[in-house]
């Protein structure tokens, strides 16, 4: 500075030109967590949060299977309340909700897959090159560097912008755990899906038979029409229907999704972004892939320093890309 004056503190972000600045700035501010950017939650309120949103989603899980244990009851009783009966009917999807809720617990609590930071096994190359490219299947992938983590990425992993570390087979953030789904958690969150879905589809076929035959008995047994008034006396059982119908709506659809991605080796973030060039290098066929998921996907040792320097056919080259040149706006 000229004319004696000083020269104002720095956070070392006014120096860039205004372009990189933007990127910085929108690093930052964009990616959010319950309105709270995800770099400043300190670890204490991260697992508040988590906390509050497992517990949330057990809560729409337990809610109808109350309201329809209690119907099961009634409807036992009207029968001759024979408790054996309410035994046998109330006990498989008293299994599955255990199921659910060990699951989800789980996926919540358990380590997705995250990569130490500065983990020199994933620093590939010392120059820290933006690429370190390898061929599996014929198909290149790559190992992208990660400026925050000061690692090099293994091609299946991703940085999560709400839990702020890198992922293994990073598959989604799941935000009613409040927890990434990856390498580790992922047959746990697949488990979850399946047990709510089944549990589910017993209520709502337990629901509409309970519903159906007092709607016949009314209308035959007691010859009275199935007027506003029954709705209201059924409001019960007729709000379960609908609320776990809707949700199974939901349910099915996204069980489906991760059965067809079991199925083929690909994860949620590889179905949106497309990162290879022709086929999945992962898809091992069907039974192959599906025997990888049942037993637990492991790490792979193929993106460490050690297979690198061990000229493990997979590792290819490192690119060191040219970075664009931007010029100060005057």
């Amino acid at each position: 500075m000229t004319g004696g004056m000083a020269a104002p503190q720095s956070d070392g972000t006014d120096a860039l030109p205004a372009k990189v600045i933007e990127v910085v700035n929108l690093k930052f501010k964009d990616y959010a967590d319950d309105g709270l950017p995800v770099r400043r939650i300190p670890c204490a309120s991260r697992r508040m949060l988590k906390l509050a949103r497992t517990t949330r989603t057990a809560g729409l899980i337990i809610v109808p299977f109350a309201l329809f244990v209690l119907e099961l009851r009634k409807a036992v009783q009207e029968v001759g309340g024979d408790p054996r009966l309410l035994l046998a009917a109330a006990l498989p999807p008293t299994a599955l909700l255990l199921l659910a809720l060990a699951s989800l617990v789980t996926t919540a609590l358990s380590d997705p897959g995250v990569i130490a930071r500065g983990d020199p096994e994933y620093c590939l190359d010392a120059d820290k090159a933006p690429r370190v490219e390898h061929s599996v299947n014929g198909v290149k992938v790559t190992s992208r560097w990660c400026s925050t983590c000061k690692i090099h990425r293994p091609p299946r992993a991703k940085h999560c912008v709400f839990c702020d570390d890198c992922v293994h087979r990073f598959d989604h953030h799941c935000p009613w755990v409040a927890n990434c789904v990856g390498l580790r958690n992922y047959r746990s969150f697949v488990t979850f899906l399946t047990s709510a879905f089944l549990l589910g589809a017993y209520v709502l076929i337990g629901s509409v038979h309970i519903f159906i035959r007092r709607a016949n008995e009314r209308r035959f047994t007691h010859s009275e029409p199935l007027n506003l008034h029954f709705f209201r006396t059924e409001a019960r059982v007729f709000g379960t229907i609908i609320f776990v119908g809707i949700a199974l709506l939901f349910l099915g659809n996204l069980l489906a999704f991760h059965i067809v991605g079991i199925a083929k080796n690909r994860t949620t973030n590889e179905e949106v972004t497309h990162p290879y060039e022709g086929n999945n290098p992962f898809d091992e066929g069907v039974l192959r892939n599906l025997a990888w998921f049942l037993r637990g996907y492991e790490e792979d040792g193929r993106w460490k320093r050690t297979a690198a320097t061990n000229d493990d056919d997979n590792f290819s080259n490192v690119v060191d890309d040219t970075k664009p040149t931007i010029t100060e706006e005057v």
